[in-house]
């Protein structure tokens, strides 16, 4: 992952420690060489090494308050996330989640502060997540 991805308010995991394997969810909260992390163990800043993505899944995706549903303009989804006119597909064939604005504009989504970020740029809004 590139610090060039994250931004204030990402959701990524975060090694608990050095030697150890356990990782839990923090929440960017400013950068710098390193990247503070908003987490109660977690007050000073952690190396990016010790930082991994989210991937994200269908689980995650039915936390928000968007509808599955279908598309007859995407006939070959096997799912629609919506949320107003912001669509996330998944394709049969597909490991990852798709974006596209029906303009020429799409996006591969693999990652939750992908999405974060994309959701952002697109609505000026803040995607809302708990996990």
């Amino acid at each position: 992952m590139k610090i060039q991805e994250l931004r204030i308010g990402n959701l990524v995991k975060c090694k608990t420690s050095n030697d150890s394997a356990t990782y839990s969810v923090i929440q960017i909260d400013g950068f710098g060489l390193k990247v503070r992390l908003s987490h109660p163990r977690h007050t000073e800043f952690t190396p990016l090494d010790r930082i991994k993505p989210i991937p994200l899944t269908e689980e995650i995706l039915s936390e928000f308050t968007m509808k599955w549903g279908t598309d007859p303009q995407e006939p070959n989804a096997l799912m629609v996330f919506k949320n107003g006119e912001f669509e996330i597909l998944k394709f049969e064939d597909e490991d990852h989640f798709f974006y596209s604005n029906g303009r020429g504009f799409h996006a591969d989504i693999i990652y939750l502060h992908q999405l974060q970020n994309l959701y952002f740029d697109l609505t000026g809004k803040e995607l809302e997540v708990e996990l």
